[in-house]
C-alpha cells in the first residue's frame, strides 16, 4: 500500500530537517559556543518553516511537522553539539546533553505512553432526584483519524460498563 500524501510530505519534511540538522552540525562544529553560533543556527530554522508552507501543509500538519522538528531535530542537534564540543567546551556540552535528555523523555511520554494510557474513573455521585442510579460514561480525547486496536479496545470497556448514558467529551478526531 502506498502511503497517504501527508504521510509522504511527514517524510520530505523530516528529510529536509536531516539535512538542516546535518547543515546545523557543521555550523557547530566550526564555532565556538555564543551568540553568533545561534544567529547561525536561526537561517536553517526559518528555511524549514519556509519548506512547510511551500508545501502547503495543512495547519495540524503543520504541528505535527513542529513537533518533529523540537522532538526529533532538536533531540538530534542538541546530541550532535554535546558530542562535538565534549571535550573543548565542557559546560554547553553537558547542557546539550542534559536538554537532549529531557526532550527525549518529554517525546517518549508525548508520543508512546500518554497516546495510549487509557484511564477508567469511577465517580458516585447521589442527587434526591433520581429515584435509581445512572451510570455515565464519557469519552474523550482520542485525537486520532486512524482508528486501530487500542480505540476499539477503548470502546470496548466503554460497552462493558454497561452504561445508561454515553457522552463524547472531544478531541476524538484530529
Amino acid at each position: 500500500m502506498f502511503p497517504d500524501k501527508s504521510t509522504l510530505l511527514t517524510i520530505l519534511c523530516n528529510l529536509i530537517m536531516i539535512g538542516l540538522d546535518l547543515a546545523a552540525l557543521s555550523v557547530v562544529r566550526r564555532r565556538k559556543p555564543g551568540r553568533g553560533t545561534l544567529t547561525n543556527l536561526f537561517p536553517l530554522a526559518l528555511a524549514g518553516i519556509v519548506a512547510a508552507v511551500a508545501l502547503k501543509i495543512s495547519p495540524f500538519g503543520f504541528l505535527l511537522i513542529l513537533s518533529y522538528a523540537i522532538f526529533l531535530h532538536g533531540f538530534i542537534v542538541l546530541t550532535g553539539i554535546a558530542l562535538i564540543w565534549r571535550r573543548e567546551f565542557r559546560g554547553v556540552a553537558i547542557a546539550s546533553a542534559v536538554s537532549a535528555f529531557l526532550l527525549g523523555a518529554i517525546a517518549i511520554d508525548a508520543f508512546f505512553i500518554e497516546p495510549y494510557w487509557l484511564e477508567v474513573s469511577r465517580v458516585q455521585l447521589k442527587s434526591p432526584n433520581l429515584e435509581q442510579p445512572l451510570k455515565i460514561a464519557v469519552i474523550a480525547d482520542f485525537q486520532t483519524d486512524v482508528w486501530g486496536d487500542y480505540q476499539r479496545d477503548a470502546l470496548r470497556k466503554v460497552m462493558e460498563e454497561k452504561a445508561d448514558l454515553i457522552m463524547l467529551a472531544g478531541d476524538y478526531l484530529q
